[in-house]
């Protein structure tokens, strides 16, 4: 079992993310999200 650093939830052993938030459980950070940013034409 691997403990996620940032809320302590149980997950499997080759989990590479946490079931629960969503951390990296190899580094402790969040997946980062992509916005798209509309170009706005003048």
């Amino acid at each position: 079992m691997v403990v996620c650093p940032k809320c302590g939830t149980k997950n499997e052993e080759d989990a590479k993310y946490c079931a629960q938030c969503g951390a990296n459980l190899e580094t402790g950070a969040y997946p980062s999200r992509r916005y798209k940013r509309k170009r706005e034409e003048e």
